[in-house]
């Protein structure tokens, strides 16, 4: 399944045909947190119409597939601290970029109006998808388990992009599998016929898994992938248990850490910060 289809709209209520099948869904998976909006709705207590408060479906044609909202986080002590809350995306629509669209949709409404946004989350598919969006662990800050800083993105300037990458590989549903999992890319679109699967990364960028016939040098290939936090991305990645050649390291290109994908091509991430002090 791809985007293409999913629009992203602003929600002024909860729409009764479309919201009861993610709640029916969501509570099936002993989940309560769209239980929680509902009450909240149905009382008053949250209708996220506060300054810069805003709620957001996803819709595949008419039907509703995914929900997430803004709030004004209430457990900050900060003034301009938003919190991402309730969101949710009907099963058999996820990993298909729904929830990444979602996300991105919130965090816009956020710039201009919240300097820093935090969210709670113990479900690793979703820390994966905030940590791609650049939203770093944060252990350290109560109710909250991560933070994104909010900064002006500026005028991009440049004249030449590099967009597309196409990647040999030997078995294409297990590497399609690993990036997947292991990056968090996401499914763009496939072409059966030539055995090629298209991933995206959280800024569009494209890299086609192509399965070849002839065989490949391990190490032949090394990308490298740009992480808010690499330290922190380590050590998360690691407690869900994805297997590094090392820890985060100074290498002869910078300090950073590296793992390898089934075919041995090398994986190396790194960060901004990081890079420059070290």
């Amino acid at each position: 399944m791809t985007t293409g289809r999913a629009r992203i709209e602003r929600l002024h209520d909860l729409p009764a045909a479309g919201f009861i099948v993610l709640l029916a869904e969501s509570e099936k998976a002993g989940l309560r947190l769209l239980r929680r909006l509902a009450d909240e709705w149905a009382s008053g207590a949250n209708r996220f119409d506060g300054p810069g408060e805003a709620l957001f479906g996803a819709r595949i044609g008419r039907e509703l597939v995914a929900i997430g909202g803004l709030n004004v986080d209430r457990y900050a002590a900060a003034p301009g601290v938003g919190r991402v809350r309730h969101l949710y995306v009907l099963e058999p629509w996820r990993r298909a970029g729904i929830g990444e669209r979602l996300v991105t949709e919130i965090i816009e409404a956020a710039r201009g109006r919240f300097d820093t946004l935090q969210l709670r989350t113990q479900n690793p598919a979703a820390a994966r998808l905030y940590e791609r969006l650049g939203f770093c662990p944060r252990p350290d800050v109560a109710h909250c388990t991560h933070v994104l800083e909010l900064t002006d993105p500026g005028e991009e300037t440049a004249m030449l992009k590099f967009d597309h990458l196409r990647i040999p590989v030997t078995d294409l549903a297990r590497s399609r599998e690993w990036y997947m999992d292991t990056l968090g890319l996401t499914l763009e679109f496939e072409v059966p016929d030539r055995n090629t699967v298209a991933l995206q990364d959280s800024e569009g960028f494209t890299i086609f898994l192509q399965e070849a016939v002839a065989a490949l040098t391990p190490g032949g290939c090394a990308l490298w992938f740009q992480v808010a936090d690499v330290d922190a991305t380590f050590a998360a990645w690691s407690a869900r248990g994805v297997l590094f050649g090392h820890e985060p390291r100074q290498s002869y290109w910078g300090y950073g850490a590296e793992l390898v994908d089934p075919d041995g091509y090398l994986l190396r991430l790194w960060d901004e910060r990081s890079m420059k002090e070290r």
